[in-house]
């Protein structure tokens, strides 16, 4: 299938994703990896088409779908967003979250 376009812009890039965790150096930029792996992680899991993400520049293409509407898609990966950093900054203060484990080895340096 053909990949089109369909979100575009520095939200979903790296820097959006790494933003606000510190120095982004040993236990910040593991975290800052981490949200950018469940990101991508969850995105291939919510979409029912394939995806390719491009972190570098934000942009996010997927096959052509009959189902694919750019709000739609926009606003899953909005979801997206908002959920895996939400999860991985609940684990870090302690509160429950999908990602504790992977948060958790994170600073104990495992």
């Amino acid at each position: 299938m053909t990949k089109v376009l369909v979100a575009r812009g520095s939200w979903w890039s790296n820097a959006s994703l790494e933003d606000g965790w510190g120095e982004v150096d040993g236990h910040e930029r593991e975290l800052a990896d981490l949200v950018v792996k469940l990101f991508h992680k969850e995105c291939e899991r919510a979409f029912p088409m394939d995806i390719i993400w491009t972190p570098r520049t934000g942009e996010v293409w997927a096959e052509q779908h009959e189902i694919l509407n750019a709000d739609w898609f926009k606003s899953e990966l909005d979801r997206v967003y908002l959920f895996t950093v939400g999860d991985v900054w609940s684990a870090v203060i302690g509160e429950e979250s999908s990602a504790q484990q992977l948060v958790d080895d994170i600073l104990k340096g495992v």
